[in-house]
C-alpha cells in the first residue's frame, strides 16, 4: 500500500516536470515562427524625435534623408495611417523636385515608391504619368494618368491624356 505522503512525493516532481516541458514547448514555438517578423520596439519619445527630425529635413529640402526617417518611423508604427501618408508625401515631393531637375527616370522610381504607401494618391499618379512622358515613355503614362483622372477632376491631367491619345490617333479617347 502506498502512503499518502509517498504519493505527494511523486506528484509534485511530475507536475513540475510537466510545467517545465509545456513552458519550453511554448517558448520554442514563439521563437520558431518565421512568418511573424519581430521589430524592435522603439520608445515613443524616440519615435517622435525621429519624426521631428524627418520634418526638419523635409523642410530643408533634404528629401533622401527625410524619406529615410519617415520610412523608419512608419516601420516602427505600421498601423499609423498618418506615418504612412508622411512617407508617401515625402516621396511625392522628392519626385517632383527630381523631375524639375530633369531626371525623369529617377522621378518615375520615386513616384512609384510613394505609390507603394498610397496607391490611389492623385498627385503621385499624376507625377508618375508626367515623369513617364518626360522620360520618353508616353505609353507608360496612360495608366497612371487615367487613374488620376478617375479620382481627381484635374483639368490638366485630362488635357494631357487627350493630347497623348491624339498622338496615338485615338480620337474617340482623346475626346
Amino acid at each position: 500500500m502506498i502512503r499518502p505522503r509517498g504519493l505527494s512525493a511523486l506528484v509534485v516532481p511530475a507536475a513540475v516536470l510537466v510545467t517545465v516541458a509545456v513552458g519550453g514547448w511554448w517558448l520554442a514555438g514563439e521563437r520558431g515562427s518565421p512568418d511573424l517578423p519581430r521589430l524592435p520596439v522603439m520608445p515613443a519619445a524616440r519615435l517622435t524625435a525621429l519624426t521631428d527630425e524627418a520634418v526638419s529635413l523635409y523642410a530643408a529640402g533634404q528629401f533622401p534623408r527625410a524619406c529615410d526617417r519617415f520610412s523608419r518611423a512608419w516601420e516602427h508604427d505600421p498601423a499609423s495611417a498618418a506615418r504612412r501618408e508622411d512617407v508617401a508625401r515625402c516621396f511625392e515631393s522628392w519626385g517632383w523636385s527630381t523631375l524639375r531637375q530633369g531626371r525623369a527616370d529617377e522621378a518615375v522610381l520615386l513616384f512609384r515608391q510613394g505609390l507603394r504607401q498610397s496607391p490611389d494618391a492623385p498627385a503621385l499618379l499624376r507625377g508618375l504619368g508626367l515623369a513617364a512622358v518626360h522620360a520618353g515613355r508616353a505609353e507608360d503614362a496612360l495608366a497612371p494618368l487615367e487613374a488620376a483622372a478617375r479620382t481627381d477632376a484635374d483639368a490638366e491631367v485630362r488635357l494631357l491624356l487627350a493630347h497623348l491619345y491624339d498622338r496615338r490617333d485615338d480620337a474617340s479617347r482623346a475626346l
